[in-house]
């Protein structure tokens, strides 16, 4: 028995001790002189213990080191001295080969050993402390009791009479009922629990007054165990998240997988969904606060689990839409996190990027007036570009902040490269955006537009304040090849921001309530990254409102009013473009900002545009120039066919001449069902 014997030995004031003690009265007199049962005998301090029930009493009051988290549990689950001891005995056999042994010579059949304790050997134990009780009893009892219950133990077998079934500890538990820090991560099946770490940056000023209020409510839901959940809605459930676990002051694990989620008022209203077995248990065990991350998209009714034995607050970080159905009895308080202002933005960016960086005051300022974004972007964003500069020995100026930005930013925007394309603007839009003097204007005050979004209405009437919402939204009309496009590029390029074109096909979707999941997802991910959003042809998802002849009819009328509604609480910019101003629902135009006509370019601007694409590339005389812009009234789009398909005939960086153009403009403008100039029609 030199193996089993375990060093140092047992101590008696340890549940382990008081186990060891107590396994020793159940050994019948002819095996008492059986090896493992002398070593068990010699190996804890004190053989001779005072009964059972006032030892327990005892180490309740004063636990060991070893013992507070399963005597804390205990004390959350109610559990009795019985459950107590199957508890404790079940943990002790997974790591006291000692005591493992015993049970096994305990529990032999003749055949086979187990040395994970049974029901039968269980119910022996417990009377040891309530003699009064019969074992028969004893086992109705802890069969029925709550450590079976909420998950704590399980049944190791399920084909054996209930006396001679053994029980276990749940494994996801074995490492937090220990001496150690409690292991929180594990999984449940479809649930999980994991820990979440706090953050450790400081909140925006204007989130300070929430993260009071948490701090006071979750200390009083804790203190009176009081069922509450505090519930905070934002953009991002990241940074939601991260303000409830550091005003709570507590350590939180996230719970997932618990929730049931319905689809309006078209499910009917169920019971609580319940938590797997073990789950509350090892919440309990690590002494940890319930965070619960959820996303419902709008129409949608999110059920949170019913919680038995857990009493205090429930921490729920949610994005703005969908609704959060609580189990009965539990209060609620809710706040509404908002992107920081520009004032506190640049205090962020200052914390963030420490006391070594190289930035001037009125840089730091322009960042944060320049870039609306949220606190987890600004954080990893002011990480990367620290790291660049110290990789290279020196401190982090404004040409690092820029560098990560841009290359960070597409990262961070989770959700929303799925549904949108990013578009490179790399290459300059200006010296290619032809455009006439009146358009120019209109574009130039749209970027002032969104360059002064959020401080527009500042010293205005409260009528204009009442409602203003620091988004921006231009439509830009005119037919293809018009230049829409580009001048999006353009003014992202200009704003300093990253430019999505938004994927249609990716966002709608053939199932009810997919679709304004999918715009509910981007448009949140675009206002946290404050990225440019380009709908093409946004009439195919803005378009008129019809009239209900059938079903479908009713939710796509659903659809578009979702849409006008989103659309004008976006806070960040938003630009589509259409061919047609007849397609839009009038209460849409009275939703934008901005509505800019791109007209077909007039002979002037053609000729620009021709220079613009040919470069230095060609061979053609003014007047054939002249011709070009005089005589093919294309727009820009087109031109840019053309001279590319020019480009493939002269061959390899060759200069395109006039012959090569002929043939590609009767090919353009056949694509548009129209006859070429007969003075530039192709010889046959």
């Amino acid at each position: 028995m030199d193996d089993l014997r375990p060093d140092p030995p047992v101590p008696a004031g340890t549940l382990d001790g008081l186990l060891a003690a107590a396994l020793l009265q159940l050994v019948p007199p002819a095996h008492r002189g059986r090896e493992v049962f002398a070593a068990l005998a010699t190996d804890i301090e004190v053989p001779l213990l005072p009964p059972l029930r006032d030892a327990l009493r005892k180490l309740r009051l004063q636990a060991a080191r070893e013992d507070a988290a399963l005597l804390r549990l205990a004390g959350h689950l109610g559990l009795d001295d019985a459950a107590l001891l199957a508890c404790a005995l079940a943990r002790a056999v997974e790591f006291d080969p000692l005591i493992a042994a015993a049970v096994a010579v305990l529990q032999s059949n003749g055949t086979e050993t187990e040395a994970r304790p049974t029901l039968g050997l269980l119910a022996r134990l417990a009377c040891l402390c309530e003699p009064e009780v019969t074992p028969p009893a004893m086992a109705a009892r802890i069969a029925r009791g709550p450590a079976l219950a909420s998950g704590l133990l399980a049944w190791s077998a399920e084909a054996l009479p209930l006396v001679q079934r053994s029980l276990r500890l749940q494994a996801a538990l074995l490492d937090s009922l220990g001496d150690g820090p409690p292991a929180i991560d594990a999984s449940f099946g479809t649930q999980a629990l994991r820990a979440h770490a706090a953050s450790a940056h400081q909140p925006p000023q204007a989130w300070r007054e929430i993260g009071q209020a948490l701090r006071r409510l979750a200390g009083i839901a804790r203190r009176d165990a009081t069922p509450t959940a505090l519930i905070l809605r934002g953009a991002s459930t990241e940074e939601a998240a991260a303000l409830l676990v550091q005003a709570s002051g507590m350590a939180a694990a996230v719970v997932a997988g618990a929730c049931r989620v319905h689809r309006g008022d078209l499910a009917e209203t169920a019971a609580a969904p319940a938590l797997a077995p073990g789950l509350e248990a090892l919440l309990l065990a690590g002494d940890r606060v319930p965070l619960f991350l959820i996303e419902p998209a709008p129409g949608e009714r999110v059920q949170l689990p019913q919680f038995h034995w857990y009493r205090g607050p429930l921490l729920i970080a949610a994005t703005r839409e969908g609704d959060i159905e609580l189990p009965t009895g539990i209060a609620s308080h809710s706040w509404t996190l908002r992107l920081p202002p520009a004032e506190d933005r640049a205090q962020l960016w200052r914390d963030a990027l420490g006391s070594g960086h190289a930035l001037a005051a009125s840089e730091v300022d322009d960042l944060a007036g320049r870039y609306r974004i949220g606190n987890s972007t600004l954080q990893a964003i002011a990480r990367s570009a620290v790291a660049a500069a110290h990789a290279q020995q020196r401190a982090a100026s404004l040409s690092d902040v820029q560098l990560a930005l841009h290359a960070d930013i597409a990262v961070h925007a989770r959700g929303l490269s799925s549904l949108a394309e990013p578009i490179s603007l790399e290459a300059d839009a200006e010296p290619a955006l032809v455009l006439p003097p009146s358009l120019r204007q209109d574009l130039d005050l749209l970027r002032r537009r969104c360059l002064a979004r959020e401080t527009m209405v500042e010293g205005r009437g409260a009528a204009l304040a009442a409602r203003y919402a620091p988004g921006v939204r231009a439509l830009f009309l005119g037919a293809s090849g018009t230049g829409k496009t580009l001048a999006a590029q353009w003014l992202a390029q200009l704003l300093g921001k990253p430019l999505f074109r938004v994927d249609l096909a990716a966002v709608s979707s053939k199932y009810i309530g997919e679709t304004e999941k999918n715009l509910s997802t981007m448009l949140a991910r675009a206002e946290q990254v404050d990225a440019v959003l380009l709908f093409d042809e946004a009439d195919s998802l803005f378009g008129t409102r019809t009239e209900v002849r059938q079903a479908n009819d009713r939710f796509a009328n659903s659809q578009t009013n979702y849409l006008l509604q989103r659309i004008e609480s976006f806070e960040g910019i938003a630009l589509l473009t259409s061919n047609s101003k007849q397609r839009f629902d009038e209460a849409f135009m009275r939703r934008l900002d901005h509505v800019i006509d791109f007209p077909l370019p007039s002979v002037t601007e053609r000729r620009a545009l021709w220079l613009a694409h040919l470069g230095d590339a060609h061979a053609l005389s003014d007047a054939q120039l002249n011709r070009l812009a005089a005589e093919v009234d294309l727009a820009g789009g087109h031109i840019r066919n053309i001279v590319l398909a020019a480009a493939l005939l002269a061959g390899a960086r060759a200069p395109v001449q006039w012959p090569q153009l002929l043939s590609p403009i009767a090919l353009e403008y056949a694509k548009l069902g129209r006859r070429p100039p007969d003075a530039l029609a192709v010889p046959r």
